[in-house]
Parts: C-alpha cells; structure tokens; sequence
C-alpha cells in the first residue's frame, strides 16, 4: 500500500480524478485500467488500483474489483455487471462491482459509474391486464460492498459518481462490516448520485457498526424503486453522527400517478361491482397498487451517538454562521414509508446530540470580541439528537394508503427534535401522520421552527400533524413554527398535536396551529356523501389524557426580527382549533395571541389566564373542578361553561367577554374596566356581581353590562345574584341575536337579595347614543320594580330611522323576510347609526323604481336625438328630394342621486340606429328606422348591485317644412330584456339573488319649429312633446331564498312638453385645387331647451318576499330638466358627417350623451 495514509489525510472532499496520483513509496505494483477489460481485478494482485476515466471493467457475474489487501482504489471509469450472458440467460445473481473483503486497511474514492443491469423485465402483456407488478430482478447484487469483519478506511464518492442497481434484497452501497476511520472524523462521504431498483433492497444500507460520521453530502441524489425498499437502511450502529443533505426518493409503486375517473367513484379501494368496466379496471389497478408498500427514505434500527441531521441552510436568526450547507436535503416517500424512521425494537436505542460545531464556535467569536452589543446576534441552537433542517414529504398517492412522514419508535432522543424544515405528508382516503412519537420513545423536548402538516382527502382516515402514542414521553413541545392539519372529508378528525401518552406537561406556543375541516363534495350522484357540513373534529391540541396536570401558553416569540413584512405573520402564537386537556390541574395563559376554537378543560382544577390583548374566540368548557377564568386586557367570545365547582370570573383593564355563560355551582364575577355581555342563553345563578369602574393609564374607563335578546326576540340574557353592586358609571348595552317581528319587549334582566343600581344613570347610558355604540332599532330603556331589573325596547316607526316615504311599506317586510337569515337580522338589528341602518336596510329592497323608466327616456332621447339629426339634415340641406340611408350611434351617462324614494343610480349604455327615408307625396322625407340599445347601470347605496338591459325597436318618422315652419315627429316601439344581480354584503358573507324579466315600450315625440334668419345665422325656436310608455312583466328573483323577492307587473309612463331654440350656421368650402376635393357645408349648432314633465302620478311597483305581504314602494316623477347640447354636421353631395354632445339637468338625474353618425345618398 502506497498512498492510504496520504490520502486519509487529504480532505476527503478534494479528491477527484486527480486522486490517482499517488503519494509515498511503493510496497507493491500500481495498476492503472485506461482501457476496456473483460477480466476481474483484485488488490491482492494489482496493488494501488486506479481505473481512468478511459477505463472499464465490465463482466457477467461474480465481482468485477475485490479489495482485499491494504490499498488505494480510485475509480474514475466504469465498472459494468452486464445483465444477460451471450445465451441470454437472466441476470447473475451474487453479483458486486467492488467488494472490500479480508479485514483489510483501505480507501477507496469513486467519480466514475458502476452498473448492475437487469434488463428483462416481463413484459405486462404476460404479466397481468393492468400491467403493475414489478418484474422479478435477480437478487444479492451490489454496487459496492464492504464485506462482513472489520476494517480501517474510508468511503468517497464524488459528484460525479454513479451507482446504478437492479436486483432484488441487494443494494446500491453496503456497508456489512465495522468500519473505522483512524485518519479521519468521516468513515464514508457520500456526494454522488443512486439508482437502486428492486424489492427489498436499499441505497445505502449500513449492517456494520461505523466507527465515524455517515455523511451522505450536497449535490448527492438517491433515488429507490422498489417494495420495501429505502433509500438508507442502518442497521449497524453509527459511532458518530448520520449527516443527510441529498435528495431522496422512495417509492414501491410502479406508477405514481393514479387514475382516478370523474364520472363514477374510483377514489375508494373497495371494488363496487355497481361501477363500469372502466371504472372497475381502475379500482383493480388501484388496488393492486396498494399492495406494492414503500420502505423509507431514512431507517435507523441501531444507535447513532453523534445524532442524526437532515440538513439545509441555517434558519435566518443564525445567517451569520460561516460554513453551512448551501442546500436542501429533501426526502419524498410515495407509499406507507416513512421519509425518516428511528425504531429500536424491544431493545430499544439511544440517538446522541448532534454537536453544531459552527453555530457554537460562530456564537463564541461573538462572545469574544470587545463588541457587547454583538452578544444577542446568533441565539443559543440547542442540542437536539433529531434535526431536520430540510424537507421531508410522504405521500399515500393511491386511495388507502396511509402517510407518516416521520415515525419515532423505541428510541431514546438525546436533546429532543428540532424542526426547522418542513415536514408534509398527505393521503387519499386514509391517515396523515406528519410525525409519530410511538411507544417507548423517550424524547425530551420537541421544538418546532419550521412546518409541519398533515392532509386528508376523502373520508376514511384522520389527519394528525404529531402523533404521541401510547407507552411514549415527551414531556416538553414548543411550536414556534407552523403546524398545519385539515380534511376534505365527511368523517374525519383532524388533530395538529394529540397526546395520548399523557407526558406533555408544558406546551409552548409562539408559532401558528391550524386545524381545518370542510366537507367533501365529490358531485357525484351515485355516491351518499354528504355535502353539508363535516362531522368530525378539528383539534389543535388534545392533552386529554393527561392526569397530573398540563400548561399551555400561547405568547410572543423570542425569535429576533420577526414581523408581518418579514416572514408574513405578526410575532405572537395563532391557534385555530378546539383544546383539550385531562383530569389534572390544567393551565391555559394567553399572553398575546389569538385562539380560535373552544377550550374543553379537565376534571381538575383549571386556570385560564389572559393578558395583553390575548383572544379566545370559542368558549370555554370547564370540568368539576374549582376554576378561575382571569382576564386583563384580554377578550373571551363564546360559551362559558364552568361546571360544579367554586369558580371565579375576572375581568379588568379594558377586557371584554361575550356570550353565554352556565354554572351549577358557586360563581362570583368582578368587572372592573371592562366590558361583560351575557348571550341570550344566560339564565344565571351567582354568588356577586361586582361592577366597577377602573383606572386605566390615569383615565377613569366605566363597566359596561351588556344583555342580549334571542333570535326570536322570545328571551333576554338574565343574571340572579345575591349581590349585584353596580357603580353609577356603569352602562348598559342591548345585542341582538337576530331579526325579530315583536315590536316590543318588556323582561326582567338582572335579580338580586341586595340590588344597588343608579336607575337614571342606567337610563341614561340607554338612551345617550352619541358615540353610536347603541342599536337605533329600538327606544331602550330599564326599569326597577323592587330588587328585579327590566329591560324595556320600543321599536322605532320608519320616519324614526330616517326611512323616506317611498320605503316605509316596506319596513315591516324587510324585517320580517331576515327572520330567515338571522345573520343579516342581527346585523341589521345592532346598527348602531341611522346611517348604517339605512345602509343595510337599501341593500335588502329591490332596484330603484324609477330607473327602468329613466333609461328608458335617455334610449328614447338618444332615438329621437338621431332622428332628429337626420331629419334636420333634410329640412336644411338640399337634398329633401334625394333617399338617404343613413346609420348613427349615441353614447350615454345617467346618474340619479339617492333620496327619501330612491337609492339612485348611475350608469351608461348606447344605442345604435339605423334607417331609409325618401320624399312621398305631401312629405319631404318619410322613413322606417330601427335601433338596438345596451345599457348597465348600478345603485349607489349598497353593495354591488348591477342591471343590465337591452332593447331592440322599430321606428317610423316624417319631415316636412312649409316655409318657415318645419314639423317632424316619430313612432316607435320595442321590446325590452333585464337582468339584476342583487348582491346583500353584511351579516357575515355575500348574498346573491338575481332576477330576470322582459317589457315593452311605446314611444312618440313631435317637434314643430319656427325658421328666422339673420344673414349666415339662423334661429330656431321649437315646441314638441315626448312619450315613453313602459310596461315590465312581472318576475321572481332567484338565490337566497329569505331576500327573493317576487315584483308584480308594472307600468310606468312620462309624457314631457319640451320648449326652446337651436342656433346654427352654415359655412361652405368650395371646390380646392386638388382633384379629390369635394365642396360642401359645416352646420355648428347650439341648443337649448327646457323639459316639462305633464304627468305627475308617482310610479309604484307591488313586491313580496318569499311567504311575505305585499308591500308597495313609490317613487315621485321628476318634474322638468333643462337641456344644453352642441352639435356639428358636414355634408356634401355624396354623404352626412355628423357629431355632438348634449346634457339633460334634472332636480335628481343628470343624462351626457356623445352622438357620432353619417348618413349617405343615393
């Protein structure tokens, strides 16, 4: 041997290629293979051994390279087990390409290939119909092999290496005998590339006992194919630390991407013999599938003493540490493996400490230098056995296949876990287990930084993001990351932490916890799913086997830099999900943060304790025990349940609780500062209530008592005490719990043996709304008969509410159709503001009465503007005995301001007309026109609220001049198609009811003028009338059953008398010097007029909700507007160019119009 010692002493990572060359004295001949060969090689023969890049070795069967005497190997070729003789036999089985034997002392670096082929699969025509049973490999076949005995030496494949096997119970690099390292920390580096195919068999699989670190590096990929196979199997024990940084997958399917049909239900294993013969042919598949079980990306079975990390760059509190990984360690199971398992068996096994050698010696240079301000800059790492710093998935693929990411068996984990990656796992139709903690575990402390998630869709399994079983420990978790758990199913529960061990003591939580539900909708109509809501249960964390006492503190991170820029969430601990503990005294303090989901408290005596703007929003459910709910400057909404005991509510320092509140046992409450509102189930019994102001930052801050009426109005929130002291400060508050028809209620709210109460202060604060904290519904007051204290509501009339005349029939109703949606009710009942009661309200009524008639006068405007424009070109120019086909379009704005009738309106549309006329008889011009109209318009109070409406007309028109006098009028009708899309946005989500119906109009106008000259200029004055009769059929709104309304057929008409002038004046452009030129006129024109509606009925319309009155809502016509508008027309011999704009201005409605059309003769 040569170079082994020089070598060992080289940094292992150094060598490639270049490692041939040796170093030191020959004690035997060199051999070097830069060419191909058929002939195997043994050390004993050859000594140092290098095969080039130019070499190969490639045979049969048997091994290719046997080491077994002390020397150097480098292979930088290829070594190749061919898979098939020249008689085509099947592949060799006890096949190797290199083999370390004979106890020797060795290295051996790898940055070529080596390739155990068997390329005789059967084919899946022979195999079966569906073509998924993995073929039958030959078996024991090994890339390289460290033979059973004891050895000093060290392992290196480069990044250019590469180790491709097929075979059954084989392996891509094994590892059967104790390997020490006497040069080195590392007894094998690991940063090339395997492909390992075959059942029972591993990439990396370790059988001997590894004096030194397991270093699988960066850049490094291992990629298994096969049942039961893993990636890296240890079975031997590790002196040393297991450092993973590749990429590995694992998987036992021969396909991972299942077929699963939409049409009939192949989402379930079970086969239905009800399914089609394709459906059926993919369950079989399916489940065929199935059965092909994954082995692991990582497997540990033995003792690792230097602890096992799964690596990746530093989280960014430690960005200052020099020499971390650059990449992502990721490990992807598809199947019921595990991306990491650790199980010791009976016997039971200890993982070490991983000793973070930079981050301390990072944190030490800090501690060192003359700087203290540096100190804090890297925080303390932990020692943790288990780190995952990268990112580890498992994934069921097919329907029943469980997922565990992460399975902790028999083990003892020295330090704990520590998560900073992300751990993920997901099934279909079966469990999710993001992390298992399993009988005889023995972990210390688990510490969450990164994520941990689980899903389920489909019913059939829960979904769980750490499991702590049975006979495990683990008496410490900390959650300053994101662990995240929910189910598309009807069935499932979901648990993000679930200790059924009962060991957690102390639960820290600085992170987020999400537990989500929602139902499966599979819309398919031969399966019973149910597409309500889900049955199961969404818990954040259940402790409820534990007996001897658990704390749980959701609070602020100690991480440094962390804020909503940042990292996207605020620096406190979110929990979205229900609680659970045991029969021990329980403790749950909120110091920041909020809890959404209910806290189901023990048997002991419990403690809840919330300070510093902390929220449970959920309630409370406390055992038998004696219990204390403390809050200061905290909010608790929900229901509060405390059970038999001796209990005690606590609020102070602006905090506020809301809901309904039961005890069977004896409770004293104390509001100091703060605000109490019973919920309307409240029918209690307590020992006091005290209720007192608080001095707050040096400001005296009131109580405030607040009592809430039923959704039906039949009961209100009561208290009896034996004391009620209530301090002349304190104010009364009214919540509605919904929309009722009573127009009164008169109950009594509060009882006591000792009632001290200031009655008129009471009032007051009832009656005093000037911070519009109040509901305005109702008149509210109090009255004390003896010790017993009332409450009084009078509901306000319509005119009290600032409701207009046009609306008032419709109060009533409007209330009577949310006692169906007691979301939108009790919304609209707690309006605090005339302002916000009228908004709500609006949105509830049908669009505004008068905009079908108003759009349907600027459609008529804008025909009669183009008619009339065209009939103006006849009674002005000189072509009055020329036909003309002529084609304009006009362009619109209308808006209506909101009154006491109407929400108004504003919008545009256009209308498009074209026509012929010609002189007959008597008449200059005689014509037919038609015309297409598009116009969208929406409310302005409200939500969204959009109609559209189209139509579709004929029309007939004369023009005659006599003289000096001109006369034109026109005839039309048409017909006319609506839709609405009513949006009503409050009370917790957005209602959508939607209405179509149809109409039609007749429409007339008649115009005479007057022709006066003054030289070039000429002055019309002109009289003439409109009339636009419109008739809608009647129609009922689909959607939101409670707010659909049904409206009756309705008419409408407006007949204005229009008087005014037109001032214009013709210019013309003769004949130019260029032969294209055409001479003709330019006719600019003023205009100015006053519009007088004659007909002065207000317009109604008849509604009801669905079971509702009938109700009528009017609205007052507008009585005139003035018209201003400019136009200017050129003509010449062969067409009309015309263009201009107008502006109609009402007491309500302002109309623009754009006008552009051309007109040609023949």
């Amino acid at each position: 041997m040569t170079t082994t010692l020089s070598i060992r002493r080289l940094s292992l990572s150094l060598l490639a290629g270049s490692a041939a060359i040796a170093i030191g004295h020959p004690a035997l001949a060199q051999q070097t293979i830069d060419s191909d060969t058929t002939d195997p090689v043994a050390t004993s023969t050859t000594g140092d051994l290098t095969i080039s890049s130019d070499g190969s070795i490639t045979v049969t069967s048997g091994t290719a390279v046997t080491i077994d005497s002390d020397s150097d190997v480098v292979q930088n070729g290829e070594i190749a087990i061919d898979d098939t003789s020249d008689d085509g036999s099947a592949a060799a089985d006890d096949a190797t390409g290199v083999l370390v034997t004979g106890d020797v002392t060795f290295s051996y670096v790898q940055s070529g290939t080596t390739r155990l082929e068997d390329d005789s699969p059967v084919d899946p025509d022979d195999n079966d119909e569906n073509g998924i049973t993995p073929p039958d490999y030959a078996d024991n076949r090994y890339g390289f092999r460290l033979d059973a005995g004891s050895y000093d030496g060290a392992i290196l494949f480069n990044t250019t290496a590469l180790v491709a096997v097929r075979g059954d119970d084989s392996a891509a690099i094994a590892l059967d005998g104790d390997l020490t390292n006497s040069d080195g920390d590392n007894v094998i580096d690991f940063f090339g590339d395997i492909i390992m195919t075959g059942e029972n068999s591993a990439g990396l699989l370790i059988n001997g006992n590894m004096d030194g670190n397991v270093n699988v590096g960066s850049g490094s990929s291992i990629s298994v194919t096969g049942m039961d196979s893993s990636a890296i199997l240890v079975n031997g024990a590790i002196n040393g630390s297991l450092r993973v940084n590749g990429i590995l997958q694992v998987t036992g399917f021969a396909d991972t991407n299942p077929e699963l049909p939409i049409e009939d239900d192949a989402s379930t294993p079970d086969v239905d013999e009800s399914q089609s013969a394709e459906a059926l042919a993919i369950l079989e598949r399916n489940a065929s599938q199935t059965a092909l079980t994954s082995g692991d990306g990582v497997a540990v079975y033995n003792d690792v003493v230097g602890g096992v990390l799964i690596d990746a760059p530093l989280v960014t509190e430690f960005a200052d540490v020099t020499d971390q990984t650059v990449t992502t360690a990721a490990i992807s199971v598809f199947g019921v493996g595990n991306a990491l398992r650790i199980d010791g068996g009976a016997g039971g096994i200890t993982i070490g400490a991983y000793e973070n050698v930079n981050i301390d010696e990072a944190r030490q240079a800090l501690l060192d230098d003359d700087d203290p301000d540096n100190d804090d800059d890297i925080p303390e790492y932990g020692d943790y056995g288990v780190i995952n710093r990268g990112q580890m998935v498992s994934n069921g693929v097919y329907p029943g296949v469980a997922s565990e990411a992460v399975s902790i068996r028999n083990a003892t984990i020295e330090g704990g876990i520590r998560n900073d990656g992300a751990i993920d796992t997901q099934s279909l139709r079966a469990a999710a287990t993001g992390m298992y903690i399993g009988s005889g575990a023995n972990v210390p402390t688990l510490f969450n930084r990164g994520r941990i998630s689980a899903g389920v869709s489909g019913s059939g399994g829960d979904a769980t993001g750490i499991h702590i079983d049975v006979g495990a420990n683990l008496p410490s978790f900390n959650n300053d990351g994101r662990i995240e758990v929910f189910a598309i199913s009807d069935d499932s529960d979901v648990y993000a932490i679930r200790d059924e061990s009962g060991t957690i003591t102390e639960f820290v939580n600085s992170g987020i916890i999400l537990s989500l539900l929602s139902d499966e909708n599979d819309n398919n109509a031969n399966t019973e799913r149910d597409n309500g809501e889900p049955v199961g249960q969404a818990i954040a964390l259940d402790f409820s086997a534990n007996t001897t006492g658990v704390t749980i503190r959701n609070t602020v991170t100690s991480r440094p830099g962390i804020n909503v820029d940042s990292i996207g969430r605020a620096n406190f601990g979110q929990i979205t999900g229900d609680i659970l503990t045991g029969s021990g005294d329980d403790m749950f303090i909120g110091d920041a943060g909020p809890t959404f989901g209910t806290l189901y408290l023990g048997a002991g005596n419990d403690t809840v304790d919330l300070s510093q703007g902390s929220v449970i929003s959920g309630g409370i459910d406390f055992g038998d025990g004696d219990e204390q709910l403390l809050v200061d400057n905290g909010l608790v909404a929900g229901m509060i349940d405390f059970g038999t005991g001796t209990s005690i509510l606590s609020l102070s320092n602006n905090s506020a609780l809301v809901g309904n509140i039961a005890s069977a046992g004896s409770l004293d409450i104390t509001v100091a500062g703060s605000s109490l509102t019973f919920g309307s189930g409240t029918d209690l019994t307590v020992g006091s209530l005290i209720v007192d102001p608080m001095d707050i930052m040096g400001e005296q801050v009131a109580s405030t008592l607040g009592f809430s009426i039923s959704a039906d109005g039949s009961s209100v929130s009561s208290v009896t005490a034996g004391l009620a002291d209530l301090d002349s400060t304190t104010e009364l508050e009214i919540l509605f719990e919904g929309a009722f028809d009573n127009e009164t209620v008169d109950q009594v709210i509060l009882s006591a043996g000792t009632l001290n109460i200031d009655i008129d202060a009471l009032n007051a604060s009832l009656s005093e709304n000037a911070d519009g904290t109040l509901p305005v519904l109702f008149k509210q007051s109090v009255r004390r008969d003896n010790n017993d204290l009332s409450l009084v509501l009078e509901r306000k009339t319509a005119a009290e509410l600032g409701i207009g005349k046009g609306m008032t029939n419709a109060f009533a109703p409007v209330i009577s159709a949310l006692t169906a949606d007691q979301d939108l009710g009790s919304t609209l009942f707690n309006a605090t503001t005339n302002e916000e009661f009228m908004s709500l309200f609006s949105q509830v009524l049908a669009g505004p009465l008068d905009a079908p008639l108003a759009y349907s006068r600027a459609q008529n405007n804008s025909v009669t503007s183009l008619v009339s424009h065209r009939v103006d070109a006849i009674t002005s120019g000189d072509d009055r005995l020329q036909r003309r086909f002529w084609l304009q379009e006009e362009g619109y704005f209308v808006n209506r301001d909101p009154d006491d009738s109407s929400n108004g309106f504003d919008g545009g549309g256009f209308v498009i007309a074209g026509g012929v006329d010609a002189p007959i008889g008597m008449f200059d011009a005689v014509g037919i026109s038609g015309h297409y109209a598009s116009a969208r318009y929406d409310e302005q109070l409200g939500e969204d609220f959009p109609f559209d409406r189209t139509t579709i007309g004929l029309d007939l028109y004369f023009a005659d001049r006599m003289g000096a006098l001109e006369v034109d009028g026109r005839i039309g009708y048409a017909i006319t198609d609506s839709t609405s899309e009513r949006n009503i946005n409050f009370g917790g989500g957005n209602r959508v009811v939607t209405g179509d119906w149809s109409g039609t109009q007749l429409t007339a106008n008649s115009r005479v003028r007057y022709v006066m000259k003054m030289g070039k200029t000429e002055v019309r004055p002109f009289a003439g009338f409109d009339l636009v009769a419109l008739k809608e059929d009647a129609y009922t709104e689909t959607g939101s059953p409670a707010l659909a309304l049904t409206v009756q057929e309705r008419e409408a008409e407006s007949l204005r008398a229009n008087v005014g002038f037109e001032l214009s004046r013709v210019f013309t452009s003769g004949r130019q010097a260029y032969e294209f030129s055409v001479p003709g006129t330019f006719r600019p024109r003023l205009t100015a007029a006053w519009s007088q509606e004659l007909l002065t009925d207000d317009y109604t319309a008849t509604y009801n909700f669905d079971g509702g009155q009938e109700f009528t809502l009017t609205s007052e016509p507008e009585s005139g507007a003035a018209i201003i508008g400019g136009d200017m027309t050129y003509e010449n011999e062969y067409a009309t160019i015309h263009a201009g704009v107008s502006g109609t201005f009402g007491e309500q409605t302002e109309v623009y119009t754009l006008r552009v059309g051309v007109g040609l003769k023949w």
